[in-house]
């Protein structure tokens, strides 16, 4: 297993489910370790996922820890622990140099066309809240004026 393709792809996804759904990653009791987000990206089935936690908690070794290391020492990602069922898990979650590292390692056309949204998204939510205040003015003024 490769660790910086394989980091890659992992840091990908987890920002990819950070970015459609924050709450789902910021919530208490939400979030995924290292061999959950492996089977998400597709790395390892998911049917083994619990399997290879359980044996590599049992002390065998496992390739998937190593790249979890990479990620934090790269500072993709932080290491939370979670309490599930009195037992603790660590879980991973996005820091702002692993989504900064996934946005600017897109390629240029998915850059251009998030900035564009952006700016599409900026530009209608100022038009209508100008409309909503000028119609409001006006109501206001026709009210005070009595004409």
């Amino acid at each position: 297993m490769e660790t910086t393709r394989v980091a890659d792809k992992m840091i990908t996804k987890l920002v990819g489910i950070w970015e459609r759904a924050p709450a789902e990653l910021s919530e208490p009791g939400f979030g995924f370790d290292i061999w959950e987000l492996a089977a998400i990206c597709g790395i390892i089935e998911r049917s083994s996922a619990s399997r290879r936690r359980q044996n590599f908690l049992s002390g065998a070794m496992d390739d998937l820890p190593p790249v979890e290391q990479f990620m934090r020492d790269r500072g993709w990602v932080k290491i939370l622990q979670l309490e599930e069922n009195g037992r603790h898990r660590p879980v991973l979650y996005p820091t702002t140099e692993g989504v900064d590292y996934v946005r600017k390692g897109r390629p240029w056309p998915t850059r251009f066309l998030r900035i564009i949204e952006e700016s599409v998204t900026a530009i209608t939510v100022s038009v209508i809240a100008s409309a909503i205040t000028a119609i409001v003015t006006y109501f206001i003024l026709y009210w005070l004026t009595g004409k």
